[in-house]
C-alpha cells in the first residue's frame, strides 16, 4: 500500500488544531503577565522621581523691618530660630532697615549634600530659604498583583528617613502606605506612577 505524504494539519481535525494553537497563545500571553517579584517592584519604586526628591521646608530669606518685628510675624522663622536651625541678624539697606534669616553653619552644610535631591513645589529664588529635612525611604513591599499584560500594582510601606534639621522639626516618621503602577519595558520594570499618601 502506498502512503501519501500528509501535513501537520491533516493529522489533526480543524477543530483540535484551532483549539491547541489558542490554548497555546493563552499560555504564552500568561507569561507575559507575570508580576515582577519584590526585588525588582522595590528597585522601580526607588528609582522613581518621589523617592529621589527631598521633602523641603521653604522660608523667605528677608523681612521688612527689624527682627524683632520679623520674628513676631513670621511664624516659621520664630520656630527655626528657637530650635537652633537659624538665626536673624538686622541689615540697613538703602531702602530702610531689613530682618535677614541665616542657616546655621552645620545644618547650611548638611542642606548642601542633599541640595541634589532638594525640589521645592514653591516659588523660591534668591529671597528664599530651601531646606531639605528628610527622603522617603522604601520599609517593605506588602503586595504585588497583575494588572495586565506587562502591568503591575504594588502596595508598600515607606517612611521619611530624617536629616538633623528634620529631627528638630520633629517630622513624623511613622511607616504610610503607598501605591505603584509598575511598566515593564526593554530596560525591565519602572514605575509609571507613584502614590505616597495612601492611609
Amino acid at each position: 500500500m502506498r502512503m501519501r505524504a500528509r501535513g501537520f494539519a491533516g493529522l489533526f481535525p480543524f477543530p483540535i488544531l484551532a483549539c491547541a494553537l489558542i490554548a497555546a497563545a493563552l499560555l504564552l500571553a500568561g507569561c507575559g503577565a507575570v508580576p515582577p517579584d519584590p526585588e525588582q517592584a522595590a528597585r522601580a519604586i526607588l528609582a522613581s522621581e518621589p523617592f529621589r526628591a527631598a521633602r523641603v521646608e521653604t522660608l523667605a530669606a528677608e523681612a521688612p523691618g527689624r527682627c524683632q518685628e520679623a520674628l513676631s510675624s513670621q511664624a516659621g522663622w520664630k520656630r527655626w530660630t528657637s530650635l537652633g536651625l537659624a538665626r536673624v541678624s538686622d541689615v540697613i539697606t538703602t531702602g530702610g532697615p531689613v530682618c535677614r534669616l541665616t542657616v546655621e553653619e552645620g545644618f547650611r552644610r548638611e542642606a548642601e549634600n542633599w541640595s541634589h535631591r532638594a525640589v521645592s513645589s514653591e516659588p523660591g529664588g534668591a529671597a528664599a530659604i530651601t531646606l531639605p529635612v528628610a527622603v522617603p525611604t522604601l520599609v517593605r513591599i506588602s503586595e504585588i498583583r497583575s494588572a495586565g499584560r506587562g502591568v503591575a500594582e504594588a502596595v508598600f510601606q515607606w517612611q521619611w528617613r530624617l536629616n538633623q534639621a528634620g529631627q528638630r522639626l520633629g517630622i513624623e516618621v511613622t511607616p504610610r502606605r503607598g501605591w505603584a503602577q509598575l511598566v515593564l519595558d526593554d530596560s525591565g520594570w519602572r514605575a509609571a506612577r507613584i502614590e505616597l499618601g495612601i492611609r
